[in-house]
C-alpha cells in the first residue's frame, strides 16, 4: 500500500527578541498567517494524518499544532522529536525508518537546510528551497523501515507564495 510522507517546513519565525535561543523563537506575524493558510490548502487533499511529528523548536511545534487543528488531529498526540531540530538528511531518514507501519499518512515538521535536502534526496527532485510553511508530499511504496533515498515520488508540493500547486 502506498503511504504518504508529508514534509512541512515550520512557519516564518520571529527575530525580535535577541535573548531567545534559536529553538525558542516563535512564529512571527507572517508565520501565524501562512501556517493556517497552508494547512487549509493541504486539507483539500483529503489526507488525514495518522501521526504528526515535530522538531522541539517552538516555531516547529506551533506549526505542527496549527496543522493538527486544521485537519482534526488531536494536538496532544503530536510527537516531539529532538533530533529533528536542525536535522540533516540522515537524521530525518532515521526518524522515518522508525515510523509505525500502521501509519499511512505521516506529517513531519522540520527545518532547512535539512528538510529541502531530504526532499531532494528522497524524491530525486532538484528544489532550491522548501520555503517556510511549504509542504511537500511524497508517495512511498513499501514499509517505513525500508525507506531509502530515491524511492519517494512527488505527490504534491506547495507553499504560501506559490501561484499554483507545483
Amino acid at each position: 500500500m502506498t503511504k504518504k510522507l508529508i514534509l512541512m517546513r515550520h512557519g516564518k519565525s520571529s527575530w525580535k527578541n535577541d535573548y531567545l535561543e534559536d529553538y525558542e523563537r516563535p512564529l512571527n506575524k507572517r508565520g501565524k498567517a501562512d501556517v493556517p493558510y497552508m494547512a487549509s490548502v493541504f486539507k483539500t487533499l483529503g489526507l488525514q494524518p495518522d501521526l504528526i511529528i515535530s522538531s522541539n523548536a517552538v516555531r516547529a511545534f506551533d506549526t505542527a499544532k496549527e496543522m493538527a487543528s486544521s485537519v482534526g488531529f488531536d494536538s496532544d498526540n503530536i510527537n516531539v522529536v529532538r533530533s529533528l531540530y536542525l536535522a540533516d538528511i540522515y537524521q530525518i531518514l532515521s526518524v522515518i525508518q522508525c515510523l509505525p507501519e500502521k501509519c499511512q499518512n505521516v506529517v513531519i515538521v522540520g527545518h532547512n537546510p535539512g528538510l529541502t535536502e531530504f526532499v531532494n534526496h528522497l524524491s530525486n527532485e532538484s528544489l532550491d528551497n522548501v520555503p517556510t510553511s511549504g509542504i511537500f508530499v511524497a508517495e512511498i511504496d513499501g514499509d517505513w523501515e525500508n525507506v531509502k533515498f530515491g524511492m519517494g515520488k512527488r505527490f504534491w508540493f506547495s507553499y504560501p507564495k506559490a501561484k499554483e500547486v507545483i
